[in-house]
C-alpha cells in the first residue's frame, strides 16, 4: 500500500505487496495517473523479487521518470526492458518518491504483466519451500 508522496509502506518488510509468481511472470510496464501534483520531483517504480524461503530481496529493474507539478492527470508510464520473475519467486513492485509530489490526492496504478501459463505450478495442494 502507498504511504504518503507516493512511497509504499515501509513497515512490515513491504509484505503487503508480495505476490507469488504462478508461471514465469515479465512486468511489461506501469502507468500511474494522478489527480493532483503538488510539487516536482522523481518516482522510480523498481520490481523486486526473491526465492520463496529466502528473506534476501533483490532488484530486478528500475525506472525513474521525473515530474512537476503541472502534470496533474497526465500519465506517468515506466517501460521495463524485461524485468523477468521465475515461477514461485515472491515479486513486488515498488514505489518511491524523492519528493512529496502529491499531497493528499489520488494516484492510480496499472501494471502489465506478461505471464507464461505453460510454465505454471501444477500438482496437488503443498508447501513450497524453494
Amino acid at each position: 500500500p502507498l504511504n504518503a508522496p507516493p512511497s509504499e509502506l515501509a513497515s512490515d518488510n513491504n509484505s503487503y505487496t508480495d505476490w507469488v509468481a504462478p508461471c514465469a511472470v515479465t512486468v511489461l510496464s506501469a502507468q500511474m495517473r494522478f489527480a493532483t501534483l503538488t510539487g516536482d520531483g522523481n518516482l522510480t517504480m523498481t520490481v523486486l523479487k526473491d526465492a520463496i524461503g529466502s528473506s534476501s530481496t533483490s532488484s530486478v529493474e528500475a525506472e525513474t521518470v521525473a515530474v512537476v507539478s503541472t502534470n496533474d492527470n497526465d500519465l506517468v508510464h515506466f517501460l521495463f526492458d524485461g524485468a523477468s520473475v521465475a515461477k514461485g519467486e515472491t515479486m513486488k513492485i515498488s514505489i518511491q518518491a524523492d519528493a512529496d509530489v502529491t499531497g493528499n490526492s489520488n494516484t492510480y496504478v496499472m501494471i502489465t504483466l506478461l505471464m507464461d501459463w505453460n510454465d505454471r505450478h501444477t500438482g496437488s495442494s503443498a508447501v513450497i519451500t524453494s
